[in-house]
């Protein structure tokens, strides 16, 4: 028996999971492709909402400072930045949406997702959460004159600390969740397009 038969020989009893695993996990990565792009319109929604709901406010309370006409441009510049950015990444995902990838095709794919998220989760939402907390604080400038000194710390000590919250903890978790979620199918599909490699 030559060696190349018995290498051939060799191939063939191995288990014959792989097929059924690719396509499992080839499931998997569609259904996370969609888990992230529906959370993301979901987003996209909610914040167009909460902009259009900002603007009606200032235009019936009908502000008399500058600074709550800059915060609120602040907080809207925010929002329509996150939007944008938002809106390329349920582009991307509309575009590569078909069912029947190859399995370096997903793999690409992801890794790019992968990318696109990451550039979102540090670049973007660092700028997206300045925006917002100095177009909140300055919004707040008008309505805390008003308020005693008591008032204006507690008013300004739980907006920040609500920040603080969200900065430190909320946003770190998410990240790491969503992280975690996108490398273990990254993960699976390098381990068998390895496998389905030619050595």
């Amino acid at each position: 028996m030559c060696p190349e038969t018995n290498f051939k020989d060799i191939w063939n009893r191995q288990p014959t999971a792989t097929a059924p695993a690719a396509s499992e996990i080839i499931s998997k990565a569609n259904q996370l492709k969609r888990k992230i792009n529906n959370k993301t319109l979901f987003s996209i929604l909610l914040l167009t909402a909460t902009m259009v709901l900002i603007l009606l406010i200032v235009y019936y309370a009908k502000p008399q400072m500058p600074t709550t006409i800059i915060g609120t441009a602040l907080v809207c510049a925010a929002i329509l930045l996150f939007i944008f950015v938002s809106g390329s990444l349920v582009h991307f995902l509309f575009t590569h949406n078909e069912e029947n990838r190859t399995i370096k095709q997903q793999l690409t794919q992801l890794l790019q997702l992968r990318t696109r998220q990451a550039f979102i989760q540090k670049k973007i939402l660092t700028l997206y959460f300045i925006l917002l907390s100095a177009g909140i604080f300055l919004y707040m400038i008008e309505y805390t004159l008003r308020m005693s000194t008591s008032g204006k710390i507690a008013a300004y000590g739980i907006t920040a600390g609500w920040f603080a919250l969200n900065w430190f903890y909320f946003r770190p978790r998410t990240i790491r969740k969503q992280q975690a979620r996108l490398n273990e199918v990254i993960d699976q599909l390098q381990k068998i397009n390895q496998q389905l490699e030619p050595e």
